[in-house]
């Protein structure tokens, strides 16, 4: 039994030292439907026989983990696009549970090269153009199922 609790310690302190650096801001269901009235996008299937729930320190860790993964995996399947680099976006996730009792998060991702811009999900649902600066993606952090990436095509 002390065996398999060093080994679990090991591995939690490990991951926590090795964890992905990504810009988030977890928001609740209220402040994303809030973000998404701004922007006048009506689409709320997201919330639909959703509930809101809320993500651990540990869970942050895993999540921001299968994103990088997701992204890593994109990146591969797609060598034709410039490489998405996780470092260069602020993502917003939006925590929710099913009627399974299942965690998705849904994720939506904007480039931050310009700081005065893309600090508040309305920006991802003003675009109106092509480009690779806006993602989305939806996690079972349940399972630990990596994501797809959705990006918008280029201009």
């Amino acid at each position: 039994m002390k065996k398999i609790l060093g080994t679990l310690f090991g591995l939690i302190l490990f991951s926590c030292s090795s964890a992905v650096e990504v810009n988030y801001e977890v928001l609740t269901f209220e402040l994303a439907k809030e973000q998404m009235n701004l922007a006048e996008y009506s689409n709320r299937k997201i919330f639909e026989n959703k509930q809101e729930t809320s993500l651990s320190s540990f869970e942050l860790i895993v999540l921001n983990e299968l994103l990088d993964s997701s992204i890593n995996t994109y990146n591969k399947n797609h060598p034709d696009f410039k490489n998405i680099d996780i470092k260069g976006y602020n993502f917003f996730y939006i925590p929710t549970k099913n009627d399974k009792n299942e965690k998705w998060i849904f994720i939506y991702g904007l480039c931050s090269y310009e700081p005065e811009l893309n600090r508040t999900l309305s920006q991802f649902f003003l675009v109106d153009d092509g480009g690779s600066c806006y993602i989305q993606t939806v996690i079972n952090l349940t399972k630990n199922v990596e994501g797809w990436i959705a990006i918008n095509s280029r201009a």
